[in-house]
């Protein structure tokens, strides 16, 4: 009886304490050239990316290379549940650090909210409980994979646009 309350409360501690992997979309690069460069080519990129970057910084050291802010997905689509379009917003921050020759750009704390339905978080695998009310638990969890699909794809196009954009502030630096 003792080992069965023992396994027990191991099992229910690890549950407890099991977290949730979170979202979050990474990338590394080098290249040959001075901070103070890919520093200003982020900032360039932010401001293209982004049509300005005084609204979306939160945060910025030229001495550290780090840059902190947050921004929003546009929806590339409308996702359908049962008799109405979900209109999706998603807010992210992203952390840019630039070192001597590397820089990383790290995209994460995605949260959504939509026109009916707000998934709040998008880290679980699963939707919250009242996601998609009135459009069937089903069809929710399917919107819901449609939205961190979206999340996931639109992320990957901003990893790689930024690598371009550093890639060709480089590249032009030499006039």
């Amino acid at each position: 009886m003792r080992k069965l309350l023992l396994m027990f409360c191991v099992l229910v501690t690890t549950v407890f304490y099991a977290q949730e992997n979170s979202l979050e979309y990474k990338l590394i690069d080098s290249l040959k050239a001075k901070k103070e460069l890919l520093y200003s080519g982020a900032k360039s990129w932010i401001s293209n990316a982004f049509n300005s970057s005084k609204a979306i910084i939160d945060m910025e050291d030229k001495e550290s290379g780090r840059i902190i802010g947050k921004a929003y997905l546009n929806p590339s689509k409308q996702h359908r549940c049962m008799m109405y379009d979900e209109i999706s917003n998603v807010s992210f921050k992203f952390v840019i650090d630039v070192k001597e020759n590397k820089y990383r750009i790290v995209l994460s704390d995605f949260y959504h909210t939509g026109k009916y339905a707000n998934a709040g978080n998008l880290d679980p695998m699963i939707p919250p409980n009242g996601f998609g009310n009135g459009c069937g638990k089903k069809n929710a969890q399917r919107v819901y994979d449609e939205i961190k699909s979206d999340v996931k794809n639109q992320s990957e196009l901003i990893l790689r646009d930024f690598k371009n954009t550093i890639n060709k502030s480089i590249k032009n630096d030499d006039f």
